[in-house]
């Protein structure tokens, strides 16, 4: 009994730090940030201008070291499709989420 439980700790205490240290210096705003509804031909063009208007967004509020989409968190990405006057679709896409940046 003794036995498991100390290899219990043992992993427990190795997968908290492995936790820790993913995340260590990682500051992240209360505040999620939405960059608007960009336009696009395609889903993908749309919501790689959505992400590029977010950390826009986010650079001018509060500096460039948090604008990196990659380490945001509560991220999303929702998209529409419209059909222009010519048959055309569109695509409307927008990119939300709270900045964060290591220190």
């Amino acid at each position: 009994m003794r036995w498991s439980l100390k290899v219990f700790s043992a992993a427990l205490v190795a997968w908290l730090s492995c936790i820790s240290m993913a995340d260590a210096g990682k500051v992240c705003k209360n505040r999620i940030y939405n960059g608007g509804s960009i336009g696009g031909p395609t889903r993908s063009a749309a919501k790689a201008a959505a992400v590029s208007s977010w950390s826009a967004t986010v650079a001018l509020n509060n500096g460039a070291k948090f604008a990196n989409w990659g380490n945001a968190t509560s991220k999303s990405q929702p998209c529409t499709v419209k059909t222009t006057a010519v048959g055309a679709n569109w695509w409307y896409c927008s990119a939300k989420a709270k900045p964060c940046a290591y220190e």
